[in-house]
């Protein structure tokens, strides 16, 4: 029996966690459980995960849904699915679910989360992860795609492991796109790179991305930080294609206009918790590092701060 629990069942766990579970709802080897708020438990149990994608819709069942993760022992695999700002305090009672051979991929916006999950469980298997997708969580167990991409990229930097192969197919099983591979980190960036110059920018303009693009002002923004993040990858010695930049402004341009960074929505929604520090000050803080000029992202970081 393999035993996989998605951690979060928001935009990205309701969305490939969805997949998972319509795949292997009535498989005998293949447990997909869910891990998520107590006043989530109830609906998702009842009704399952309800996916709304570009080209289908469909309901899945989960094998177990609880808020206690003593209820679900010991996991295979543990996918976590949560919002930066929430990762310690899922970090903090997740222990019963941790085996020896535990496997742990987080799927947060960010570059160095691996380290503290690494800390809190030193003998699990610490991979990265990273999602490339436009989802959302519309209410309790109703996921919308609003994208044609959806791929998966998760790895530990430098080894292969065979758990992380077992995973691989598994993902590839459950329908999602998924690709393990030993250089993780430049997937990372590649991706951290797009979500961190978008979200800035859109919260700093308070604008979509179909606005963005249609304010020539905004754009400039947008292009400055671009810019800047990509000479403090330089700078950091990480290993990205020549045409990178080019890459964000191409994955940009085909954004729907009408949607958003989730970061953005979370200061439209005037949540107290947001994603800015991990997105926008890490740059901030590892420009003054280096002893890196990046005048963009500090102005709209300040700015930003005091919203």
């Amino acid at each position: 029996m393999v035993n996989i629990l998605f951690v979060g069942v928001g935009g990205v766990g309701g969305y490939f966690g969805g997949l998972m579970a319509r795949t292997f709802e009535n498989d005998p080897y293949v447990n997909i459980n869910f891990l998520t708020k107590q006043n989530h438990v109830e609906i998702i149990r009842d009704h399952g995960i309800c996916v709304q994608t570009l080209s289908e819709g469909f309901t899945a069942m989960p094998a177990r849904v609880s808020d206690n993760p003593t209820d679900l022992g010991v996991m295979d695999y543990i996918i976590l699915c949560v919002k930066n700002y929430d990762l310690a305090e899922a970090l903090g009672v997740l222990a019963p679910c941790i085996g020896d051979d535990t496997v742990i991929v987080p799927l947060l916006n960010g570059v160095d989360h691996h380290k503290d999950i690494s800390v809190f469980f030193p003998n699990a298997l610490v991979a990265e992860g990273c999602v490339n997708v436009i989802v959302r969580s519309i209410s309790t167990g109703k996921i919308t795609c609003n994208s044609d991409f959806a791929d998966l990229h998760f790895g530990v930097q430098g080894m292969q492991d065979i758990r992380l192969k077992k995973l691989d197919l598994l993902f590839k099983q459950g329908g999602i796109y998924s690709k393990l591979t030993s250089n993780i980190s430049t997937s990372i960036w590649q991706k951290f790179m797009l979500i961190s110059t978008v979200a800035t920018a859109t919260c700093f303009y308070n604008k979509n991305f179909g606005q963005i693009r249609m304010d020539p002002s905004c754009l400039e923004g947008f292009g400055a930080l671009v810019q800047e993040i990509s000479c403090l990858a330089s700078r950091k010695g990480i290993l990205l294609p020549k045409d990178n930049k080019d890459k964000i402004w191409k994955v940009f341009r085909k954004m729907p206009a009408c949607s958003t960074s989730s970061m953005h929505s979370d200061f439209l929604s005037l949540r107290n918790k947001t994603e800015l520090e991990s997105l926008t000050g890490y740059i901030v803080r590892e420009g003054d590092k280096f002893q890196l000029a990046l005048p963009t992202y500090n102005y709209m970081y300040s700015a930003l701060s005091i919203v």
